[in-house]
């Protein structure tokens, strides 16, 4: 029993020495300017203002449509919601799914 408990506490040793030189190592590089994360997230953190909400290339009367279909309305009800007719409406679904789906199916590298 002994043993194993000697083993574990050099384990133990082991493991904090190599975790203060990740730290230091992390350190160093920081203050020389190299990046400390790896190399993905480095270039997620880099590039993610690339990345832009799909619903921001909505149109203002989209956006009024996809709220009131969001909130459960039928075409009939958002076209008298936001005066313009069922037609009108069915237009707007239709963008908004072509250009929703287009995002959607669009994933960044």
């Amino acid at each position: 029993m002994r043993h194993r408990y000697f083993v574990g506490t050099q384990y133990a040793v082991i493991k904090i020495k190599s975790l203060s030189y990740m730290l230091l190592n992390s350190l160093k590089s920081a203050a020389n300017g190299l990046p400390v994360f790896r190399n993905q997230i480095h270039q997620y953190l880099n590039n993610r203002h690339q990345y832009q909400d799909p619903l921001s290339s909505l149109k203002k009367r989209e956006f009024e449509v996809l709220r009131e279909i969001a909130n459960g309305l039928k075409n009939r009800e958002i076209s008298k919601s936001l005066f313009i007719s069922e037609e009108t409406v069915k237009v707007h679904i239709r963008n908004l799914l072509k250009n929703l789906m287009c995002v959607l199916a669009w994933k960044p590298a």
